[in-house]
């Protein structure tokens, strides 16, 4: 693909289960909520013609759940590669910026995970940090729209333009 700017959609897993102590945070599932609003934020993707060729994702159980809510609304003669990355997982900016620098060639990436990895990677790519107020910037299940240079094992602080930032809260139904 020379020549061609690539998509990276970034999405914070849907809001996780916390009624069970007794399982560690890997372990955790989908909240009723998170369900609901992974279907939610899948119809919104197809709907904005988004649907991504290519999804890394963590292996965590509430990423891998928002990630078979998400994908029901792609179109299933859609040749989607769906990968996990156990670095996602509780990933830092440098962690994932190497698993970003190991994707194969594609059009339009979806990269599922956790914050305040997640998070770390929307402000380096725009280059613009966090205030005080903007601290719920990438809450549970919303979504962010970059596109990005084609070259993208050397991503560089600012060098992603942000198309946009949806929470699933305030998605028109």
């Amino acid at each position: 693909m020379p020549n061609l700017l690539r998509e990276l959609l970034i999405l914070r897993h849907a809001k996780s289960d916390h009624s069970d102590p007794s399982l560690v945070d890997f372990d955790r599932p989908l909240s009723e909520r998170g369900r609901e609003d992974a279907l939610k934020m899948g119809a919104w993707i197809a709907r904005q013609h988004l649907t991504p060729d290519y999804v890394l994702s963590s292996p965590a159980r509430r990423t891998m759940q928002t990630l078979r809510r998400v994908s029901t609304h792609f179109n299933e003669e859609s040749d989607i590669a769906c990968v996990t990355d156990e670095r996602i997982y509780e990933a830092e900016l440098d962690t994932l910026l190497s698993v970003l620098a190991q994707a194969p060639v594609s059009k339009r990436l979806l990269l599922i995970g956790h914050n305040p990895g997640l998070e770390s990677l929307l402000t380096y790519l725009t280059n613009e940090s966090l205030t005080e107020t903007q601290v719920k910037l990438f809450p549970t299940c919303a979504l962010a729209h970059f596109v990005l240079p084609t070259n993208w094992q050397n991503l560089e602080a600012g060098c992603g333009k942000l198309i946009h930032l949806w929470h699933v809260k305030t998605l028109p139904e």
